[in-house]
Parts: structure tokens; C-alpha cells; sequence
């Protein structure tokens, strides 16, 4: 394993990804520049809602008609479904997820059931999911960490797996009592409130819980940092002991903690997206008259 020291400089565009990640426009044309979706991808009208941070588009991808949601808040995101049919009804089809680190980018699409409804007056139109979103199996991805390139069936394999460990940290994240309801509403705010309980070696000293400073060890030695594996045990189930004493939490926080805060957030996110009145308003009209 390498140090994790090594200075890496990652392309440009990584590094304006990681700063500009408030901005979901250009964040995503950064992201599609990273995956070639832009230059696949032909927008033909796009919708804004009236408060802002929600987008819904009328696309053509891969050389078919679809619909795509897009979030201000969760710019590493992007739901693919079915163009609305006449009365304005489309299935969810999938999650395209793409983020970068200092490290490199993480890229997978992720299979997804639920149903939604889209209604034009003139102009304006109301959007929302009409009932539960479920989600199934990562169907494909891309990968680069530092030098390396994973493409295929190794970042198949690379990514279904890192998702299995993120899908039960964020399930006993989201059971603990007495989170406040910002850590799943604001990406910055999630990072505060969780970092210092997660990772406490590595945050500075007057940032770590009581619980971690009461426990003196045993101290284990992974990923180049010394984990107190006494706090481990007594905060941390059995089945993410392991986890988190062998470096592998850190290595997931270092390198896709947007694809942690995406699993955290979850519930929270499709909620927002199934209350009644989201309003939209036509932002721009690609089409040729």
C-alpha cells in the first residue's frame, strides 16, 4: 500500500469539482466531462423550480428519450427515467452517482423502481414521486484512484463491494438517536456532525467525543494511523468493528464520503421529492422551433 502521504495532483477539473460541489450545474457539466455523458447527452428543455434546487430535464440520451432529475443539494447526483407518458406519468429507471476526491473520482449507475408524475400547464408544470423508490444492484461504473484506471467488471466488482460496506454504515448511522435532522439535509453539516464520531484519531484533539478520550486503547495500527480500538467497541457494533479498525472507513470517508452522505441522506432526499406542490417553470427551450 502506498503512503498516504504521496502528494497526487489530480486534473484540473477534479479539483474544481471537489470546491464547486455546492453548484449542481456545474458540477455536473465537470462530471460529465470526467465521464463523457455531456458530450452524449442532448438537452431539450429544462425546468427549474420556483424556489430553486430541484431541475427536471427532457433529454436525449444514448439515443433515446428520457427524463432526468437533478438536485442543488446533491450535485453528485442524477435520477434517469422514462420520458411522462400523456397524463404525465414516468418510472424511475436508474441513479447515475459521480464524484471526486484528492484521490480521484468514483462513477456507477445504480438500478432504481419508483414512479412519478409530471404535469405541464403552459409554461409551469408540478413534479413529484408518487409513491417509494427502491433501489437495486450497482449495473456499472468507472474508477480512478491515483494511477489506477478501473473499468468493467473489476470496477464492478470494486464498486458493489464498497457499496455493501456503505449501505450498513449509513443504516446504523441513520439508527442512532438524537442525530440532528440537519446532518441529513446539509453535505457540510453531515461532514461536522460525523467525522469527529467516526474518526476521532484524526480530527484534532477538542473535536473528539468524551466516549473516545474516557477509552485508552487497545490501539491497532492500519492505514498509517493508530486506531483506539477500545472506543471502536464500545461506540461501534461487532459487525463494523472490523470496518473500521482496519483502516477500510477511513479509506471509504477519504475517498466517496458524497457517496456516504448519498446513503445517509437517502430517506431524506426522496422524501423532499415526494411532497405535493413542487413547482416548475420552463428555464430553457433547446428544441429547434
Amino acid at each position: 500500500m502506498k503512503n498516504r502521504t504521496r502528494l497526487f495532483w489530480p486534473p484540473l477539473c477534479l479539483v474544481l469539482a471537489a470546491l464547486l460541489a455546492g453548484c449542481a450545474s456545474l458540477a455536473g457539466k465537470i462530471g460529465g466531462l470526467l465521464d463523457g455523458s455531456a458530450r452524449a447527452e442532448k438537452i431539450l428543455r429544462r425546468y427549474r423550480s420556483e424556489a430553486g434546487g430541484i431541475e427536471f430535464r427532457e433529454v436525449e440520451h444514448a439515443g433515446r428519450r428520457e427524463a432526468a432529475v437533478l438536485l442543488d443539494k446533491v450535485p453528485t447526483v442524477k435520477l434517469r427515467a422514462s420520458p411522462p407518458d400523456s397524463r404525465g406519468f414516468f418510472s424511475l429507471e436508474s441513479l447515475e452517482f459521480l464524484a471526486g476526491s484528492l484521490s480521484g473520482w468514483h462513477q456507477f449507475s445504480l438500478a432504481l423502481s419508483g414512479q412519478g408524475e409530471f404535469l405541464l400547464r403552459g409554461e409551469n408544470a408540478s413534479f413529484r414521486l408518487t409513491g417509494p423508490v427502491e433501489a437495486f444492484d450497482i449495473t456499472g461504473g468507472k474508477i480512478r484512484l491515483e494511477e489506477r484506471r478501473l473499468r468493467g467488471d473489476e470496477a464492478l466488482s470494486s464498486l458493489r463491494s464498497r457499496h455493501e460496506r456503505i449501505r450498513a454504515l449509513g443504516d446504523w448511522m441513520k439508527s442512532q438517536s438524537g442525530v440532528p435532522l440537519a446532518a441529513s439535509e446539509d453535505r457540510k453539516y453531515f461532514e461536522k456532525y460525523w467525522k469527529p464520531l467516526l474518526l476521532p484519531e484524526i480530527v484534532r484533539g477538542k473535536l473528539r467525543p468524551q466516549a473516545f478520550k474516557s477509552r485508552d486503547g487497545p490501539w491497532l495500527r492500519a492505514e498509517y494511523v493508530s486506531w483506539n480500538a477500545g472506543y471502536t467497541a464500545a461506540f461501534f457494533p461487532e459487525d463494523l468493528a472490523e470496518y473500521r479498525n482496519s483502516g477500510a472507513l477511513l479509506r471509504d470517508w477519504e475517498e466517496t464520503v458524497e457517496w456516504i452522505y448519498l446513503e445517509y441522506a437517502w430517506d431524506r432526499i426522496f422524501q423532499v421529492l415526494q411532497e405535493e406542490g413542487i413547482n416548475l417553470k420552463l428555464y430553457q427551450d433547446f428544441r429547434i422551433p
